[in-house]
């Protein structure tokens, strides 16, 4: 380990107590266990739709604890999170396989929450393992949490906004960097102003705050990290949600917060919002901008090169009557270096399927139930 991974690794414990317990033990019989809000345990949830799935054995992990040697063979390599949307419970399903059950099931927060869970994935402590952001949407402050990927305990936890604002949030994560930065961006959700503030976990502390559009505008800011430059540092990419704005991204620099460039996501007249992710490994090392339409249009997804501003690859994906909007993020699924594009339906869909396109041919290649039985659609993160 570096020692800036070393330093930031200490940091997240003096934080909040870094917990590297072992993995949540098999679910027990049909006699509910006695919940403890410090150790965690099995909690069975009865079948609701409004929680955000047909009911079953859901881990709850507990409060942090102090620090304990890592437990030997845990698992490496990418992961998808998935987390319930607007009027759901606060569920997340973390999938390393995607043809196999979840590896993680559990609530971010109260599990009768139901502003749903927004999800980021990034190695936040720099073990090697990805980790799991979570930021709730409206109903409750603007609480950002951290989840440990080996075995789901909780980090750390932070405001990413005013605590009064009770609207939402959207969060993006960053991996610890070269120079010892684990960076987190956060920003309203719809009703907030267009202020995006980012976080230095390696710092412990805010270290930028700036409007990413005109501060008159009320739709909210969707985030995503990529080096769209080429430089080796990663830039901060930021979309509006349904406003009167027309449908761009803005890049902003990694090194200074000022604004790089500016991207057509769709046809200017669309007022709707845009999601966005970002795809590293493109011509000059530079992140290619993923963007899905969001609810009110077609089920439309654009790959965008930073260098020309143009779309190089777009496709619908889901049935183009649907109108729920796109989520999207990236991980490369298949190994082959290209980042494949994972697409979180918003709502209208039974299961709120999640689907994943070849990055190279855009052919599907997974499907999977979001959250099982529940049609308000989910969020993705992935690394």
């Amino acid at each position: 380990m570096t020692r800036s991974r070393v330093v930031l690794a200490a940091l997240l414990v003096s934080v909040a107590g870094l917990m590297t317990a072992a993995q949540p033990p098999a679910p027990p019989a049909p006699e509910p266990p006695a919940y403890d809000p410090k150790a965690g345990n099995w909690r069975w949830v009865p079948p609701d739709p409004k929680l955000g799935g047909p009911g079953g054995w859901v881990w709850e992990p507990g409060a942090p604890a102090a620090a304990q040697p890592a437990p030997a063979n845990q698992p490496v390599g990418g992961v998808l999170a998935v987390g319930a949307s607007d009027g759901g419970g606060p569920r997340v399903r973390v999938f390393r396989e995607l043809k196999e059950p979840p590896a993680a099931d559990f609530f971010a927060y109260e599990r009768d929450f139901r502003g749903g869970a927004r999800v980021a994935v990034a190695d936040i402590n720099g073990d090697g393992v990805p980790d799991i952001i979570t930021a709730p949407g409206r109903g409750m402050g603007p609480l950002v949490r951290v989840f440990d990927g080996r075995d789901m305990s909780r980090i750390l936890e932070f405001n990413g906004a005013d605590p009064a604002w009770d609207g939402g949030v959207h969060v993006a994560a960053c991996d610890v960097t070269p120079d010892g930065r684990a960076l987190v961006a956060v920003a309203p959700d719809v009703g907030g102003g267009p202020t995006v503030k980012v976080f230095d976990l390696a710092q412990g502390k805010e270290v930028a705050s700036f409007l990413a559009f005109p501060e008159s505008l009320r739709g909210g800011v969707r985030l995503a990290w990529g080096d769209v430059d080429g430089d080796g540092v990663p830039d901060l990419l930021a979309a509006p949600g349904p406003s009167d704005h027309p449908p761009v991204v803005r890049a902003f620099s990694g090194k200074d917060w000022k604004q790089l460039a500016e991207y057509a996501a769709f046809d200017p007249r669309w007022r709707g919002g845009v999601w966005l992710a970002a795809a590293p490994g493109g011509a000059g090392n530079r992140s290619q901008i993923v963007v899905g339409m969001d609810a009110g249009g077609p089920p439309l997804v654009r790959v965008i090169d930073p260098a020309s501003g143009k779309a190089v690859r777009e496709w619908m994906a889901f049935p183009e009557a649907f109108r729920g909007g796109v989520r999207v993020a990236v991980r490369d699924v298949d190994g082959d270096g290209v980042a494949d594009v994972v697409c979180a339906s918003g709502p209208g869909l039974r299961g709120s399927p999640v689907r994943v396109f070849n990055g190279k041919t855009r052919r599907p290649m997974a499907e999977l139930a979001g959250i099982p039985d529940f049609e308000g659609g989910t969020f993705a993160g992935a690394r």
